[in-house]
């Protein structure tokens, strides 16, 4: 999302590449786009380049490590560890120990693994 309507225009003539009609076409889309933010889940403003790329870098990282995208990227691991887990599935920590371990080595924690 632009800092400003002000700010997005003033990036868009900078650019030198499109003509004064492109650039009011283009900031009309930007405003009708902009009415939808509430459908999105996640919300860059884009005021600072790195600040914005950071931001970007790390929804990405989340959605990694959502429960659905794990599931689908580890399947054959989680199916294989509850199929060799009895007893273990019920206490939580020793469930990611055990992931860990799978994908990692030793999780080198205190407690029991």
């Amino acid at each position: 999302m632009p800092p400003s309507l002000a700010e997005l225009e003033h990036r868009l003539i900078g650019r030198g590449q499109d003509s004064a009609e492109v650039i009011a076409e283009r900031m009309s889309k930007a405003m009708n786009e902009i009415s939808h933010y509430d459908e999105y889940d996640y919300m860059i403003i884009n005021d600072n380049f790195e600040q914005a790329l950071s931001d970007l870098q790390g929804i990405l990282r989340a959605e990694k490590l959502t429960l659905t995208y794990q599931q689908r990227e580890n399947k054959a691991l989680i199916n294989e560890l509850l199929a060799k887990s009895t007893g273990i599935i019920n206490n939580p920590f020793k469930k990611i120990c055990i992931i860990w371990s799978k994908k990692y080595g030793s999780c080198n924690s205190t407690r029991s693994c």
